[in-house]
């Protein structure tokens, strides 16, 4: 039985990973924190990548090393990456945000100071940085060569840019973080929300026209063919949510125009909930977008809204939840079989993180005010 090998000591490492080529493992990724986070300023870390230790290699039966491995020694490939931004993925690349700073905008803007960083694309087949974007302050990616990023440059109010692998456009102005909505839609073709109108628009090439969708988004949710959207629409401070043609512009409104929870797409059906009133129980809705027909189901008492659902395994059985952790069964019939119930009471059970079993026996949750003291920790 091979024995451990240590490969790096310290009580600041973390954040492991096991590297390969065609499939056999070769060495070990880590990051090791450099400096705590602050209330300013996110934790700071370098990520390094070490082969395998000889000495341990040798002792696996049969194990043959690939050739021509991107680093031979232990080798620091990103310095000073800051967690407050998550890392993002897409093929051999993987973009971090490094060297957190504040900087002044320029613009209209000028003397307002931002958090920015410097948005680093690392290409893992060999472990070198490859691409850099200066003053990032978020970004988005489809695939390593598109992406949309808000910058802050210094001579130019912060703006969204769409960059395409080659060159990069300006889409307007964002002078605050917090009037800014982006994503990118299965297609590739990016949709965001800018200014204070909060103009919903979509822009496919960079040399293509940017498409303007909808004024007043507040929220959105695409379909996966980008046919139709939900929108919560805000028109002169009353909320309206609808679903909306992409195509035609047509709008579906809904039967309830505010509801609490947005449950998601499927298929040709979205489905929301209403939260209960004190004379009215709360709704559990799907609106077919291609038709306009809306159903309605009342759920029980027990159940403020709907937030969540959980298919139990093995069986027809869906756990429906709100937002307080309360928890209903229903059957496949859509009627409520049990309520879960709080051990020894006559209370429904308020659960987090509930989770079932993989045979879908027992039900797993936090209780977050047990009836008894629990054990000291060792």
């Amino acid at each position: 039985m091979p024995e451990g090998y240590k490969v790096v000591a310290g009580r600041d490492v973390g954040g492991v990973g096991i590297q390969a080529l065609k499939g056999v493992p070769w060495g070990i990724s880590y990051s090791q924190r450099i400096a705590p986070a602050t209330p300013e300023k996110g934790a700071v870390s370098d990520i390094w990548v070490a082969p395998l230790p000889e000495a341990f290699t040798s002792t696996l039966p049969g194990y043959v090393a690939p050739t021509d491995l991107p680093v031979t020694q232990p080798t620091r490939v990103v310095s000073n990456r800051s967690d407050y931004w998550g890392a993002a993925g897409a093929d051999r690349s993987v973009f971090l945000m490094v060297d957190e700073r504040q900087v002044e905008c320029g613009g209209a803007e000028r003397g307002q100071t931002e958090r920015v960083a410097t948005l680093q694309r690392l290409n893992t087949s060999h472990y070198e940085i490859d691409l850099r974007f200066e003053n990032i302050s978020r970004f988005s990616l489809y695939g390593e060569n598109r992406l949309l990023f808000r910058q802050v440059p210094s001579d130019q109010p912060p703006g969204l840019f769409l960059w395409d692998g080659q060159k990069q456009r300006r889409l307007g102005d964002v002078p605050s973080p917090n009037q800014l909505d982006m994503q990118f839609g299965p297609s590739g073709r990016a949709y965001f929300i800018l200014g204070e109108e909060r103009l919903l628009s979509r822009i496919g090439r960079l040399d293509e026209p940017i498409e303007d969708l909808h004024a007043g988004v507040l929220r959105y949710s695409l379909r996966h063919d980008e046919k139709f959207a939900i929108l919560a629409v805000n028109d002169a401070g009353k909320i309206t949510t609808m679903a909306f043609d992409l195509d035609t512009g047509k709008e579906i409104p809904f039967a309830r125009p505010n509801p609490c929870c947005w449950l998601g797409w499927d298929g040709d059906l979205f489905r929301y909930s209403q939260t209960a009133g004190a004379d009215s129980p709360a709704e559990y809705h799907t609106l077919d977008v291609t038709t306009g027909v809306e159903t309605c189901l009342l759920l029980p008492p027990t159940l403020s809204d709907l937030a969540t659902f959980i298919p139990r395994p093995n069986s027809d059985e869906i756990l429906y939840l709100d937002s307080q952790g309360h928890g209903v069964f229903f059957g496949a019939d859509q009627k409520p079989r049990r309520t879960v119930m709080k051990p020894g009471t006559d209370l429904p059970a308020s659960m987090l993180s509930p989770r079932f079993s993989p045979d879908g026996k027992y039900l797993l949750y936090i209780d977050p005010q047990p009836t008894n003291v629990g054990d000291p920790y060792p």
